[in-house]
């Protein structure tokens, strides 16, 4: 059953994105990343038009897309979105708030991880 938020308060918009991220969690669980991460986005979407794009709120929504990026392998996206979410994250909470240092933390992870696939992609020099 889709639900067309037009129809919606403000109150029960948010509500709905919830149901989202409830399903995304799910999807999660059982391995579906994909399903998972247009769920978050739709969430996130929802999020951001009714909160505005600098909201901490909408932040922890830009996180948990970022992170099912990089469970995908789409490393350049992840990175973009992490990025994104430590910024609004500075700004509206400061840096010294534990999601700062948790968002900063996975952006590490993520550069990490990608300095490891283009040393493992590398050809061998003989």
């Amino acid at each position: 059953m889709s639900i067309d938020v037009r129809l919606l308060t403000g109150l029960e918009i948010l509500e709905e994105s919830g149901h989202l991220n409830d399903l995304a969690d799910k999807a999660i669980e059982a391995g579906c990343y994909e399903k998972a991460e247009k769920l978050a986005q739709r969430a996130l979407c929802i999020k951001e038009a009714e909160l505005g794009a600098a909201h901490p709120v909408v932040a922890c929504d830009i996180f948990n897309v970022g992170l099912l990026c990089q469970a995908l392998g789409n490393y350049s996206e992840a990175f973009a979105l992490l990025r994104r979410a430590l910024l609004i994250e500075q700004a509206s909470m400061g840096l010294d708030h534990p999601m700062v240092w948790e968002t900063q933390t996975a952006i590490s992870e993520l550069l990490d991880e990608i300095n490891e696939c283009a040393y493992l992609e590398a050809p061998l020099v003989s």
